[in-house]
Order: C-alpha cells, then structure tokens, then sequence
C-alpha cells in the first residue's frame, strides 16, 4: 500500500498520539515520509489512542478546521 502514497498529492493534517497503545506512533513517520503532497504535523503528548474523545479533542476540531481554511483558501 505505500507504493500509492506518493501518488497521493493533496495536503494532509497527520496528528499522532505521543502514547498511543494500539498503534505504534512511529507508523506516522513512515505515512508522513511517504505521502507525496505537503504534510503537516501534530504530536499530541497528553491523548491516547481515541485522540478525539481524549483530552486533546478541542485542540484537534481546532486544527483540523484551521487546516481545511487553509488548504481551501
């Protein structure tokens, strides 16, 4: 499946839970290496697997929408 994403040139928000205990935080590093358009990145310290039920939930509907103004503009 790798071999697709550097075909893949739209942006792309990545955001990463630091202690995440069902999916190893370094697979992000390899998608990120990867993709073939711009990527930006969000380490979150504090959230764990289900980042958007956890503490960092306002933070990532924030930057998500933050992301989609941009890439939109």
């Amino acid at each position: 499946m790798l071999d697709h994403y550097p075909r893949c040139t739209v942006p792309m928000l990545l955001i990463t839970s630091k202690n995440d205990h069902v999916v190893d935080p370094a697979t992000s590093d390899q998608l990120a290496g990867q993709w073939g358009g711009p990527v930006e990145r969000i380490l979150l310290d504090r959230s764990y697997h289900v980042a958007t039920q956890d503490y960092d939930k306002d933070l990532i509907v924030s930057e998500m929408l933050a992301f989609a103004a941009r890439v939109t503009a």
